[in-house]
């Protein structure tokens, strides 16, 4: 924290040499407009810049790998930013709170969005999210408010739960189709006071976001498509009457619990040896399990924490 709260502090250059920025090295800066950093910098530590409002511009050299939890929160100068191509990391929260944060470009090798990385910016209205991110965290995108389109890259598997609610895309009613939110080609959220009866998921759906049926418990069976290859956590967890639904074979993932607490999952009929839990050769839960256990043949997909 070594220029923690030097309020009138309003530009540096920090020279060549410099490998890392450490943790809360100018946190509460709040008069600085323009900081310099060096090629051969490899490490923004957490809340490195957390609120200095001030701040309105800062090019992130390529050899940056690593950009902490916090490092830029609350620099609600900021109106654009670049992550280069060789971060590895980008923690929780990052750009939380940023309000006039208008663009933002994603290039590096991080496989992880972290947990509120964007939330809170307001001005947010471009995002380009490059091909090595797998997954979205939890309340990602939460609150941007002027976001009303984004690319999700093929990449993605996960989207958890939050991620884009109370988004321009979220808050717009015609982006829901019978009570369901799709963004891009990801099913998002489902209402649960409208999604009823019968759903059927609509073709070229890739992702079953986190939580998306979250009691939804009129609902009692689901057809979907083929092509889908994520069902993240307890997608369909507290769908009480939900009895029939499908697995297609073009999953890769699932995620923990996704069917739990469902009719099916209740059922003591569906279980094999009152142990096993299994839906078109995948294994969706394993309880009461001593000793050897194997795995029966012809089980192609085991979801996340089932044994």
């Amino acid at each position: 924290a070594t220029f923690h709260g030097c309020s009138s502090l309003t530009n540096i250059v920090i020279p060549n040499g410099v490998t890392q920025i450490g943790l809360s090295a100018f946190s509460g800066c709040t008069n600085l407009e323009s900081i310099v950093l060096p090629y051969g910098l490899n490490t923004i530590g957490q809340a490195a810049f957390k609120n200095c409002s001030k701040l309105t511009d800062i090019t992130i050299p390529n050899s940056v790998t690593v950009i902490g939890s916090a490092a830029f929160t609350g620099c609600s100068s900021l109106t654009s930013i670049v992550i280069p191509e060789n971060v590895t990391y980008m923690g929780d929260g990052v750009f939380n709170n940023c309000t006039n944060l208008e663009d933002i470009k994603i290039y590096g090798k991080i496989t992880s969005i972290g947990n509120s990385a964007f939330e809170n910016c307001d001005s947010l209205t471009s995002v380009t999210i490059g091909n090595s991110v797998t997954s979205i965290g939890y309340g990602a995108f939460k609150g941007c408010r002027s976001l009303n389109n984004i690319e999700i890259p093929s990449s993605v598997i996960s989207i958890k739960e939050d991620a884009f609610e109370e988004t321009g895309l979220y808050n717009n009613k015609d982006n829901w189709e019978n009570g369901v939110l799709y963004i891009d080609n990801c099913l998002i959220q489902a209402d649960k006071e409208v999604v009823t009866g019968e759903y059927t998921i609509k073709e070229g759906t890739r992702i079953i976001a986190e939580n998306s049926f979250y009691e939804c418990e009129g609902l009692t069976s689901v057809v979907i498509p083929e092509g889908l290859v994520s069902i993240d956590d307890v997608a369909f967890n507290g769908a009480k009457n939900l009895e029939s639904f499908n697995i297609p074979s073009s999953v890769i993932y699932m995620g923990y619990g996704p069917f739990h607490e469902t009719a099916y999952f209740v059922n003591e009929s569906n279980w094999e040896n009152k142990t096993d839990l299994y839906k078109d050769n995948c294994l969706l839960a394993c309880f009461g399990a001593n000793g050897a256990y194997s795995v029966k043949e012809g089980t192609r997909l085991i979801a996340g924490a089932a044994l």
